[in-house]
């Protein structure tokens, strides 16, 4: 973990350790969520399935992944973007590489801060709901 109590950076972001925790950094905070529930990854499970399914040959789909927009760090459920970039071994992609980010809401979680990044950082973000595993509603925002 970087030291101290200032503003934490993307590149402080990028140089945490795996914990099996979602850690992101927004407005310099580091903010970690534990693991979702198994409906939750069964919902995203579905939908990356038809989103592999349905990408363009030079996209692909993958469950969750770093995204740097403008200052701060996200991981989306999904992220759709460039596959020369995605199989390039790069550890994120910038804002301008994403065709999308799909975010899950579900077992009271809030995104309202997230989309907010996403519209600054023009990604096409996708919030979707649930309810026992069922997928109800695949809207555009931003």
């Amino acid at each position: 973990m970087p030291r101290g109590t200032g503003h934490y950076t993307v590149d402080d972001w990028l140089r945490l350790p795996e914990t099996g925790e979602r850690i992101e950094v927004i407005d310099g905070s580091l903010l970690v969520s534990p693991v979702l529930g198994y409906d939750h990854a069964i919902a995203a499970k579905r939908l990356l399935r038809s989103l592999d399914d349905a990408r363009p040959e030079h996209c692909e789909a993958v469950e969750t992944g770093n995204l740097e927009v403008g200052a701060d760090g996200l991981i989306p459920d999904i992220v759709v973007g460039p596959a020369e970039a995605m199989l390039s071994g790069v550890a994120e992609l910038s804002s301008a590489e994403v065709v999308c980010a799909v975010e899950i809401a579900g077992s009271g979680r809030r995104l309202d801060a997230k989309a907010s990044r996403y519209a600054v950082g023009d990604i096409p973000h996708f919030p979707v709901s649930f309810d026992l595993g069922t997928l109800t509603g695949l809207r555009r925002q931003g």
